[in-house]
């Protein structure tokens, strides 16, 4: 019984971020930023363009957009544990659906079946499980649960051997099976918080509620208020160039002649500095102007986007990777705690949900453009050069979200 009461004395809201965390850090690795390891090899053997490939990449980001906003009501209504147990349970049979897959049509029907097991256990759903036990420090616990899919990209080398050694179909069904075997165990420790009036003993230390702004209000009433649109557009802009870079990484890596197995190692660089970026960037939150941080991460994460459009060598793609991955996750902790400031935490999800479909704007239009620009032009430069542009534009977005100095969470 020792081990027991040891483990009385843990916060259990610490045993939620873990759980969500390591659920993100499996999905991003096998479907979300492994897809890149499956690109090359499935349009070989079908001899499909890198835009109708990319496209099934686009299928996630557009699904993950119409559902967000349900999503974020089913949460509110029913809570994260239901949800991200049916997700895993749905990427496990999209993944062994996935390894069978013979025709351009049911690799796109297929895709939309993951992407909807991965809108149900990632993102909103897994963020607002974690929001509510962390009334203090919310940055940190944002990092922390994000670094989680930012640190997913680990898993990329493993795939590219295992698809290198037994084949792409092989490994989807390994990676369907092993889903089973680690999420869904995994969802059933997500509980829900306590009440939101009632104060919350955070490791062991008693934390009083934190003043809050007024209340969200309906979904009607979130999109009536201008910090919503700003907000909006600063995510959209500041996003657009993320998913483009974890799709067309390895093929653009190998289209100027790095190895497969080089261009894997390179997909760890950026997901080490992509998780730190989120470790930084949400504990940095916490105690300077998040608007500022926001900046500095876009900022970041813009130049990252230029100099790997303009490297040639591995020596130079190097630095633009860190960049990149600190800017790039970066704003991924900022966003949940920004909007946490203006919106405060009642109907968290809902806010959420109606921001996602801005934030997967960009993984809709990115990754198709950047292949179509590759089949037309025979390279990925120009567009990661524009994709970069536009990133910049986050910036006045982010400023304009808020006319007044932020208001912290104590």
């Amino acid at each position: 019984m020792p081990f027991f009461k040891i483990s009385r004395r843990i916060f259990y809201g610490w045993w939620v971020l873990v759980a969500c965390a390591v659920i993100q850090f499996y999905l991003g690795g096998t479907f979300f930023q492994g897809f890149t390891a499956f690109f090359n090899p499935i349009a070989d053997e079908f001899g499909w363009s890198y835009a109708a490939v990319s496209l099934a990449f686009t299928f996630r980001g557009f699904e993950a957009g119409v559902l967000a906003p349900i999503t974020g009501i089913l949460v509110d209504r029913f809570g994260s544990r239901k949800l991200i147990l049916a997700g895993t349970i749905t990427v496990g049979v999209g993944f062994l659906l996935f390894s069978q897959v013979h025709a351009l049509w049911s690799f796109y029907v297929i895709s939309l079946l993951l992407a909807l097991g991965l809108s149900f256990a990632s993102g909103v759903v897994t963020m607002s499980a974690v929001a509510g036990w962390f009334r203090k420090r919310t940055g940190l616990a944002m990092g922390i649960l994000t670094s989680g899919f930012g640190a997913s990209g680990l898993l990329v080398p493993a795939l590219v051997w295992l698809i290198d050694r037994s084949g792409w179909r092989w490994t989807v069904t390994i990676a369907g099976i092993g889903t089973w075997l680690l999420c869904v165990p995994l969802s059933l420790l997500v509980k829900p918080p306590p009440p939101e009036n009632s104060p919350i003993e955070n490791n062991n230390i008693t934390a009083p509620l934190a003043s809050q702004p007024p209340k969200a209000g309906s979904a009607k009433e979130i999109l009536r208020r201008r910090e919503f649109w700003f907000l909006s557009l600063a995510i959209f802009f500041g996003g657009v160039a993320g998913s483009a870079i974890i799709v067309h990484q390895i093929p653009y890596l190998v289209s100027i002649g790095i190895s497969r197995q080089t261009a894997g190692l390179m997909v760890v660089v950026l997901s080490l500095s992509n998780a730190a970026g989120r470790l930084v960037f949400g504990w940095l939150g916490d105690l300077l102007d998040r608007r500022y941080c926001f900046m500095i991460a876009t900022l970041l994460k813009a130049a990252g986007v230029l100099v790997f459009a303009l490297s040639g060598a591995v020596w130079q793609f190097i630095p633009s990777l860190i960049a990149l991955g600190l800017g790039f996750g970066g704003l991924i902790p900022l966003r949940p705690t920004l909007q946490i400031q203006l919106f405060g935490m009642t109907s968290f999800a809902t806010v959420q949900g109606l921001l996602m479909v801005f934030i997967t704007l960009g993984t809709i239009i990115a990754p198709p453009f950047a292949g179509w620009i590759f089949d037309l032009v025979g390279t990925y430069r120009p567009a990661f050069i524009a994709l970069a542009v536009a990133t910049v534009l986050a910036v006045p977005m982010i400023l304009a979200a808020s006319g007044r100095s932020p208001r912290r969470l104590e």
